[in-house]
């Protein structure tokens, strides 16, 4: 469920970098403990999307334990459970990582796991942890992994000798958060008292503000040993802590003002006792319209983050289908051009080789034009078999061979109409009894190209519709006229 939620809920420009990504892991930590503000999953989620897409393996595992921890503030076990399930998940065993960063999440694994009763599972994850950390070499935090699970393996005197051993070898703080879920379960005495108290001076928990969660079970647990001891003040007072903290709490609920009633009719004082069970029961169903309406929320949370999901998803497949469709045409592009570059390769090589027929067949014939056998004209026909063009300087030659053999020829098709420099060489290729396959290789046209310009040139000296034949037939009758 917490992988729906997460997905797509980070905004554009919200985290840029892993490093940023970083600093806000550290911050979600930082407001992990703070017990003066509600607590809020949104920048823990962010953060948790951001490094499973772009985070290293500890980076994701950081991220999810972060989350998990949140969870676990917010009093979500399910939550709490899934976010340490993808923390652990994150690690592949087979590549190097942070051992001990690793074990710590796998205790902090079983815990959750304990608490919704999954047991069998929650051992798993233990003993991987103090596996882990004995392989390393570190029996300090193998023990301390071991007594804090020691409900687990259902012997008490683990987490005593745990306790001993870290206390022993100097890890104070260590052996007294470890002892502490033991001490919870342990009868009210004096010497209890004595270990609340040392606990209270080394442990690395808030046992102070009335938010924090290890504070209430510590108060708890005073008051128990007040109440075993005879001490009516003493246990009143620390039950009236938690009935302050409990009204204060953020999560609305309220479950002292029911130890309250039981410690009040435990000391012969039946009213109090009815006080706090009254303030119990309406503080029940004020909790349940807080839960009902956070419920809701998380709810509406999920259906738009799901929502968000799918309209990504949506969009990476039309963004995929247009890819694909635009490498379809591309490549079927590609494939017709290559197609027709070849089919064109072709043609120009059997034109080519027309045009040599054709020069042979020219200068085997005898013919009464002499000037065909010019130099300039038979370089010409000799260019189109080799696929070669004309220089300017040779179309200019040309050019003037044809206006000093034919001196009639241009003044009377620019009666009306000045030819262009395309058009003038068209009848200089015409007149040297060049095709139109030959004028394609030597003017760089295509056949269609070729037969548009004899079309239009006819056109426009004559003003009237004709084609390429009609053009040659003008030309010739205006080189047989005489001057």
């Amino acid at each position: 469920m917490i992988v729906l939620v997460s997905i797509g809920l980070i905004p554009q420009g919200c985290i840029n970098g892993n490093s940023n990504a970083r600093a806000f892991i550290e911050e979600v930590e930082t407001q992990v403990e703070d017990y003066d503000q509600a607590p809020n999953d949104s920048l823990a989620l962010q953060v948790v999307t951001y490094m499973e897409m772009n985070g290293t393996p500890e980076e994701r595992l950081r991220a999810w334990r972060t989350a998990g921890k949140m969870y676990r503030r917010m009093d979500n076990a399910n939550y709490w459970a899934e976010a340490y399930r993808m923390a652990v998940g994150s690690i592949d065993t087979t590549q190097v990582f942070d051992t001990l960063l690793l074990a710590a999440t796998l205790s902090e694994y079983a815990e959750v796991l304990s608490a919704t009763q999954r047991r069998d599972q929650a051992r798993q994850q233990s003993d991987q942890a103090i596996r882990l950390t004995e392989e390393i070499g570190d029996s300090v935090h193998a023990m301390y992994f071991r007594a804090m699970n020691y409900d687990l393996y259902l012997d008490f005197s683990m987490a005593w000798s745990g306790h001993d051993y870290l206390w022993l070898h100097g890890e104070r703080q260590l052996a007294e958060d470890c002892i502490f879920p033991a001490l919870l379960h342990t009868f009210g005495d004096s010497c209890y008292l004595d270990n609340l108290n040392r606990f209270a001076q080394y442990t690395s928990y808030n046992i102070e503000h009335p938010q924090s969660y290890r504070a209430r079970q510590f108060w708890k647990a005073k008051a128990g040993a007040f109440q075993m001891m005879g001490e009516k003040d003493s246990c009143l007072y620390y039950l009236r802590k938690l009935a302050n903290a409990d009204l204060h709490r953020f999560e609305g609920a309220s479950s002292s003002y029911c130890e309250l009633s039981y410690a009040f009719s435990a000391f012969g004082q039946e009213d109090s006792a009815c006080y706090y069970h009254q303030l119990h029961s309406q503080t029940e169903k004020a909790s349940f319209g807080i839960k009902a309406e956070k419920q809701g929320q998380m709810l509406e949370h999920v259906y738009q983050s799901m929502r968000t999901q799918m309209e990504q998803v949506e969009e990476a497949h039309r963004l995929r289908n247009i890819l694909s469709l635009s490498i379809l045409l591309v490549t079927t592009i590609v494939i017709v051009l290559g197609l027709r570059q070849r089919s064109l390769r072709h043609q120009h090589q059997e034109l080519l080789e027309q045009n040599a027929e054709y020069a042979a067949l020219l200068s085997s014939v005898q013919s009464n034009d002499t000037w065909l056998d010019s130099p300039i004209v038979k370089r010409i026909h000799e260019m189109s078999s080799r696929d070669a063009h004309p220089s300017a300087e040779e179309w200019q030659q040309l050019q003037t061979l044809v206006e000093t053999q034919f001196p009639n020829l241009f003044p009377s098709l620019q009666k009306e109409y000045t030819l262009t420099e395309q058009e003038a060489h068209a009848i200089c290729l015409m007149v040297s009894k060049c095709t139109p396959s030959q004028m394609c290789v030597l003017m760089i046209y295509t056949r269609g190209g070729i037969s548009n310009l004899r079309r239009r040139l006819y056109q426009k000296i004559t003003g009237t519709n004709g084609n390429g034949t009609d053009l040659d037939k003008l030309v010739n009758s205006l080189c047989e006229k005489k001057e």
